[in-house]
């Protein structure tokens, strides 16, 4: 709550025609249970969008398109929904695949750091491709801003 006129202070100074229907996304938990959450800038409101499924991990990441896609912890795949369908489209990665463990979408395509390297994701396609190993002294990495 602490930044809450800060993010006022911006909206205003942006002009509340150019955040109208601008949505963020982010994750809450609550009695052990996760939720993907999304939020209306243009009125400060919340909404749940759906439950988290147990195997995915806390990355999240928005498509250009909309699709929202999710890490699974327990095996080297991904989860790809198309809300608001709860359904999601299960996409495997390829070999040498590995537990993913963060993504980032950069210029239309998703690049998914696991265990044992990097892949990209192209959203277009629904085809993920192995770029490559790690450099011998990297152990992996966890995040990507």
């Amino acid at each position: 709550m602490k930044y809450f006129p800060l993010l006022l202070l911006t909206l205003l100074l942006m002009g509340i025609s150019r955040v109208q229907a601008q949505i963020v996304y982010g994750t809450y938990g609550q009695n052990n249970t996760t939720y993907l959450t999304a939020i209306d800038l243009s009125t400060c409101t919340a909404c749940v969008v759906f439950e988290w499924p147990p195997t995915a991990n806390q990355d999240v990441s928005i498509l250009p398109d909309g699709r929202v896609v999710l890490l699974n912890s327990n095996a080297p795949e991904i989860f790809v929904y198309t809300l608001p369908d709860l359904t999601p489209t299960i996409i495997p990665l390829p070999p040498p695949a590995e537990i993913a463990r963060g993504s980032i979408v950069i210029n239309g395509l998703m690049y998914i750091h696991a265990t044992n390297g990097l892949y990209a994701f192209d959203p277009l396609t629904n085809q993920i491709d192995f770029i490559g190993a790690w450099p011998p002294a990297m152990t992996g990495a966890y995040e990507f801003y």
